[in-house]
């Protein structure tokens, strides 16, 4: 499977204006060029590559001015982008015989499945978000998921709110949606977030109605929303803890979320186009929000008193937020089950086995809360990152996992040590203090070579790095007359920067649980290593490009727009977000030749932790 792993729902194509046609005829002449060019063994995922990237292009530039004498379709410039994409998109081979539809995930095919989200999750608070670039994944504002429940859940939300907001007619009531989650699930964070990204925040207001003593306070409330729209807006109404008091609030809520129009003694006002978000705080999920079926026919009749189920009904769309503990489903009456069982709101709760993503949701809280840019780098105690991942339970949900590392904020950009833990009595307030503390002692070793590449190995592997980067260099016309030469005939100083390369290589297979052994790897065994390089492809690439960087800063070069070797200045010496795709392209490509090196070098990569 060949996509974009941030786009794999056709979000790119709400950035662009118009449609065009020919997307089909961009990936036919993809592939039927590739065929005719290696007809023996085509290369169809970079045929597919070429393919996908012409098809963005003609969205993204449309067919040529409109102008006396058009171009018509533009196939010239398409087919350049065939042969030269530049983008490089993800890969990830799925079984085709796998129907498991619930729990389908790229993730779940990993080598080391069981600990694959947990290496993830460790890179992701290393290194940041890049990590998760080639896996799919949904960003809207702050808010970056790679769980698909989740990611699934925001699409349709977005989908929802977008045609509500792009209806041009004034609309006669209320889009609402209900969002429902465990205390510190981060409800009010992730809806602001996508509203904010879907119609903007001009318009945003909260209410928590826990705080309202009266009907009057609620009026107020309508009337500021009233307000909003009259001057032009499309406000965003967040009413939090919705069902508190005993749900005493829903009765007055119908009547604007059906017809749009509230009651002030007399008078019946019109609210106009609007959104209602309203957050609970005492159900889980959108299915428990209510009596379950056990209970006792006096804890329905008080339901149905309450106008529930009519509440229910009007909501228009639901979110079922889970911050980061494991998910948590309700056990249906006469289910049986040997896990745990947790008790909220009258139902029994299990651990969902199908949420394999918690540990990638702490990662990306935990950044958050520690102040992290996109492209900071993290040093931390490997025992205190393996605790924050493996902890069973943060009590009081994201606001445990902040209160934890709350300490550590100051630290940054230093390294981030266990000594600076709260005191064990205050732990305990938001996680098993006993537990915790017996994760950051006992927390396997993070890989480091016990011997680095020896001499001879080295001289193995380097000339194959260069021979491998000057036959990529040919096919993709950026090669220097400098560089077109054998291992033996170059320069010192590009020698030297394959043997960089070389070294680098162990240290980088180690940050994703691989190494190099002597030995031939069977045709299985490469691809599977192949697929877990493709899984942090895009974060193996950034941590070679530095490498690179650094080793040539240590040589004395400097960073300029043009390159002049002679004068040590390159215009890679840049960080690897500012790379442009092409370069970019080049570190890709490096990693996913790493079996190419191993195996030209009589080596093989070997899973270090299976």
């Amino acid at each position: 499977m060949i996509h974009d792993a941030g786009s794999i729902e056709g979000e790119h194509s709400h950035s662009t204006e118009g449609n065009g046609f020919g997307f089909l005829s961009c990936l036919a002449a993809a592939v039927a060029w590739r065929l005719t060019v290696d007809p023996d063994k085509p290369d169809i995922a970079s045929a597919l590559e070429g393919g996908l990237s012409a098809t963005r292009d003609l969205r993204e530039k449309g067919h040529g001015p409109a102008n006396d004498e058009p171009d018509g379709f533009p196939a010239k410039r398409l087919a350049k982008i065939i042969k030269d994409p530049g983008l490089r998109y993800s890969r990830a081979a799925y079984p085709a015989d796998n129907h498991e539809t619930d729990s389908m995930s790229i993730l779940c095919q990993a080598q080391r499945s069981n600990e694959a989200a947990f290496d993830l999750a460790r890179l992701i608070l290393l290194r940041g978000p890049i990590a998760l670039d080639n896996l799919p994944h949904l960003s809207i504002g702050k808010v970056l998921t790679a769980d698909r429940a989740e990611v699934e859940a925001y699409r349709i939300l977005v989908q929802v709110i977008r045609r509500y907001a792009d209806k041009k007619e004034s609309g006669k009531k209320p889009l609402s949606i209900g969002v429902f989650g465990p205390p510190g699930a981060g409800k009010s964070f992730s809806v602001k977030e996508l509203a904010g990204s879907v119609v903007g925040l001009d318009g945003w207001l909260e209410f928590n109605l826990s705080q309202f003593n009266s009907f009057e306070e609620l009026n107020g409330a309508f009337h500021q929303i009233r307000d909003r729209v009259l001057q032009g807006q499309l406000p965003v109404a967040f009413f939090d803890e919705f069902d508190s008091q005993k749900l005493r609030w829903l009765q007055y809520l119908l009547a604007p979320m059906q017809d749009g129009k509230f009651q002030e003694r007399q008078l019946t006002h019109t609210l106009g186009k609007c959104i209602f978000v309203f957050a609970g705080g005492t159900s889980w999920t959108f299915e428990t929000f209510g009596p379950a079926d056990s209970d006792d026919a006096e804890a329905h009749r008080d339901f149905r008193l309450a106008k529930g189920p009519d509440f229910k009904s009007r909501l228009d769309a639901y979110l079922n937020v889970t911050g980061p503990n494991r998910r948590q489903i309700p056990l249906a009456p006469g289910d049986k089950t040997d896990g745990p069982i947790e008790k909220a709101g009258g139902y029994d709760f299990v651990l969902d086995p199908h949420d394999i993503f918690f540990p990638i949701r702490r990662a990306l809280m935990a950044r958050s809360e520690l102040k992290c840019g996109r492209d900071d780098k993290i040093e931390i105690d490997e025992g205190l990152l393996h605790a924050l991942l493996h902890v069973k339970k943060y009590t009081h949900g994201s606001r445990s996992l902040g209160k934890i590392l709350q300490p550590f904020v100051a630290s940054r950009p230093e390294a981030l040590h266990r000594s600076l833990l709260m005191p064990e009595n205050h732990l305990a307030m938001h996680t098993d203090a006993t537990e915790f503390i017996s994760l950051c002692t006992n927390a396997p070793k993070a890989f480091s070579p016990e011997a680095p590449l020896t001499k001879t190995q080295i001289e193995k592997i380097a000339p194959v790095i260069h021979e491998i980067y000057r036959n990529l260099g040919r096919k993709e016309k950026w090669l220097k007359p400098d560089t077109d030469k054998d291992f033996q005939d170059l320069n010192p100083f590009f020698q030297e920067s394959n043997r960089a390369s070389a070294t680098r290589m162990l240290a980088l297979l180690g940050l994703v649980g691989l190494s190099l052994a002597e030995g031939t790897a069977s045709v299985a065994e490469e691809d599977a290593v192949r697929q877990h390089l493709e899984y942090y492809l895009l974060a193996l690439a950034e941590a070679e490009h530095e490498g690179w960087m650094n080793w040539h800063l240590a040589q004395g070069w400097c960073y300029n727009p043009t390159r002049n070797d002679e004068k040590k200045l390159h215009n890679c010496l840049l960080p690897f977000s500012k790379l442009s795709d092409k370069n970019k392209g080049k570190d890709v490509d490096t990693i996913r030749h790493y079996p190419d090196f191993a195996r030209e070098a009589g080596m093989k990569i070997v899973f270090t932790n299976t």
